[in-house]
């Protein structure tokens, strides 16, 4: 089968949020967290945070199955959210950024509202196309093949009219009842639509950024769910600049929204970065290469996750 034209190293992590990260020379500096010893690598944009044919399937002849489909998708949205993105974190450089953004939430909520959605679409959608996806799939099931655990990682990612376009080129014909019946007993597997709706409908972003000499990590698996006291959701946006989700409040009919710029410390901001690293797969990209010891400490260290970590004391 011809492969000309075809993506092949796919990104988990948007271009448009791995520039942010990148070093006044233009590199990206990264540890991979599986190699020993433990050094920053110096790499560009094009071959981190990269996976092979990641969102790809292939049929028993190792034929691809509707190749680049969902890469194109994940181009459209990305393109459509790229301008947003940088847009908020051209604002935030601005020396006048927490008085800037406090009368954007005040008096223009209207393109507040606009940021907000696209910083929690851009969440879930972390969370579903993210590289822990596929053995999320495979330890749901123990007694299921390959293939029909492709099919209900599928589940998880797609509407069931995209599982079922799968299904048909994967299956023989007289196997598709078969594969039908599975679907269908498994309905509760297609979880996208869910999440993006439960972000969409019940959280309000709160912005941090760092006021010292240390900046945040970007992990491979960036989102942090339930490692912070009050914060649902953590999630770097750039070296400087960090969002929180939190439950939204209401008063009267209208939604709250903060209209703060919290400023971290190097000790809440190291914070962070530790709950990055023990979330972190294989990839941790900092904008620093300089302390490759707290980055040693941390791994060789407890992952016990249940004590949430406290950014302010109480």
């Amino acid at each position: 089968m011809k492969n000309n034209g075809f993506v092949k190293n796919e990104h988990y992590i948007p271009r448009y949020v791995l520039k942010h990260f990148k070093n006044d020379n233009g590199d990206i500096y990264f540890v991979n967290i599986k190699t020993e010893p433990f050094k920053w690598v110096k790499s560009g944009i094009n071959r981190v945070m990269v996976e092979k044919d990641f969102y790809e399937i292939t049929n028993n002849n190792r034929e691809y199955i509707l190749r680049n489909k969902h890469e194109k998708e994940y181009s459209i949205w990305e393109t459509e959210n790229a301008p947003m993105y940088d847009d908020f974190i051209k604002l935030s450089s601005k020396i006048d950024f927490p008085e800037q953004f406090n009368k954007l939430v005040t008096e223009d909520q209207k393109n507040f509202c606009r940021y907000e959605a696209a910083f929690l679409l851009h969440t879930a959608l972390l969370l579903i196309r993210g590289i822990g996806i596929k053995q999320i799939a495979m330890r749901t099931k123990d007694n299921i093949n390959k293939r029909e655990q492709n099919i209900l990682g599928l589940m998880l990612l797609y509407p069931t009219e995209d599982v079922l376009a799968y299904a048909k080129e994967l299956y023989a014909v007289d196997e598709i009842e078969t594969i039908d019946e599975f679907i269908k007993s498994n309905e509760k597997q297609n979880a996208s639509k869910l999440l993006i709706e439960h972000l969409l409908n019940n959280f309000a972003i709160r912005v941090y950024s760092a006021s010292g000499e240390e900046s945040f990590y970007l992990s491979d698996n960036p989102v942090l769910v339930q490692k912070f006291d009050q914060i649902e959701y953590m999630l770097p946006l750039s070296p400087q600049l960090c969002i929180g989700l939190y439950h939204q409040k209401w008063c009267k009919g209208n939604p709250l929204s903060d209209p703060n710029v919290y400023r971290l410390s190097d000790n809440q901001v190291k914070k962070i970065n530790r709950q990055s690293l023990k979330n972190t797969k294989s990839i941790i990209i900092s904008q620093q290469n300089t302390d490759i010891n707290f980055v040693k400490s941390i791994l060789s260290g407890s992952n016990d996750n249940i004590q949430k970590d406290i950014l302010w004391e109480k």
